[in-house]
């Protein structure tokens, strides 16, 4: 995990799906490969499942999070995504 000026990155694995996450501090928007989350994660409750963190850290509507992943099925690239910006979260903020 590494951390910029401008943004936060970590890599979340679940199964066989591999994430890379940006986190960016101040900005707003939710990308997965290259599509709205909406969009890529078409259920409900895999959109739920990857704002989990950013639920409990109190940070929706004031990151912008980009992330691309590859490998497994949707449910797991959802999980791999989730994973992913926790410990993006966790470099940005290593209290939470």
């Amino acid at each position: 995990m590494t951390a910029s000026a401008t943004s936060f990155y970590a890599t979340g694995r679940r199964k066989s799906a591999i994430a890379r996450v940006w986190v960016f501090p101040g900005q707003k928007g939710f990308i997965v490969n290259g599509q709205d989350s909406a969009k890529y994660l078409k259920r409900a409750n895999l959109q739920m499942l990857v704002e989990q963190p950013l639920k409990s850290a109190n940070l929706i509507g004031q990151v912008r999070v980009r992330a691309r992943v590859e490998g497994g099925g949707v449910s797991g690239q959802a999980g791999a995504i989730q994973l992913g910006i926790a410990r993006a979260l966790v470099s940005f903020n290593p209290e939470m």
